[in-house]
């Protein structure tokens, strides 16, 4: 119980951070973003309804959310690069298929397993990279780099301590709420100094 209560405040406060920092320039990702914690609030909330066929949103809603992160990260990696260099803009939606296909293994615990466990590796690695790459557009750098070590120590006891998981989820549910919070506003100074440069750019050009 407690767990989840973490995990609600951390997207609340999560939600705040991104409506009150993030810029109107890349108005695409501050909606995905939005978006993204709306259908995760989502999937923890539906849990109260006691009703199998509804309890079974959890997971779909789930893999949502992760999607729309997936979406924010090529949105953002696609404004990153140089103009001629970007793909597609269509191509940002393509992780949406993923709840798609989701819906064809959700009776394989196993296969889910790996998905969801792939995903978010995914993502993890990415925004290691996203902050290696561009660290120093950042403002709070040594925030992002310990956000990330949160999230992933909060990966590996989900992951691969089965006692956390049965018994003490508050552990890695705490561990990922303070991960959550630190990364979504120490994005703020890629967003702001870097994003927006490049905007402008454009414009000028």
């Amino acid at each position: 119980m407690w767990g989840d209560l973490y995990l609600l405040i951390a997207a609340v406060l999560s939600l705040a951070i991104i409506i009150k920092n993030y810029p109107n320039g890349v108005r695409d990702i501050k909606v995905t973003s939005i978006l993204a914690l709306v259908v995760y609030v989502a999937s923890e909330l539906i849990l109260i309804i006691e009703n199998e066929i509804i309890i079974l949103l959890k997971p779909i809603l789930f893999i949502t959310a992760l999607s729309l992160v997936f979406v924010i990260l090529l949105m953002l990696i696609r404004r990153l690069k140089p103009v001629v260099f970007q793909y597609p803009y269509p191509i940002v939606f393509l992780p949406l298929l993923l709840p798609v296909s989701f819906l064809f293994v959700m009776d394989t615990i196993i296969v889910e397993q790996i998905i969801l466990a792939s995903i978010q590796a995914v993502v993890i690695v990415v925004l290691f990279l996203l902050t290696a790459g561009y660290g120093h557009y950042l403002d709070k750098r040594g925030g992002m780099y310990f956000g990330l070590l949160l999230l992933i120590t909060s990966f590996i006891l989900y992951w691969m301590v089965k006692e956390v998981v049965s018994l003490e989820q508050w552990v890695w549910k705490l561990t990922l709420s303070f991960g959550m919070i630190l990364t979504i506003y120490s994005l703020t100074g890629l967003l702001v100094n870097k994003l927006d440069e490049t905007i402008e750019e454009e414009d000028y050009i």
